[in-house]
């Protein structure tokens, strides 16, 4: 794979990861998305609840992976 597939491989990895990042922002409450104009207003959020948040998705999603691989059995 040469530098430039690289790249545009770069350049989709980082739309998704923005495109996810809006919608649950907005799903959440924490943003309001206009599809009219394309514009996502963030509103005032508690960071402590955001962080809370965040942690507790990401241990379901170890905990999913540590499921399906297995981890744990003797």
């Amino acid at each position: 794979m040469n530098a430039t597939s690289k790249a545009r491989g770069a350049v989709y990895i980082a739309g998704l990861l923005g495109s996810g990042a809006a919608l649950w922002l907005a799903a959440s409450g924490y943003a309001v998305y206009d599809p009219a104009t394309g514009e996502l207003d963030v509103l005032p959020f508690n960071v402590p609840d955001m962080v809370a948040r965040i942690v507790s998705g990401g241990g379901n999603v170890l905990a999913t992976i540590a499921l399906w691989r297995g981890w744990g059995r003797k």
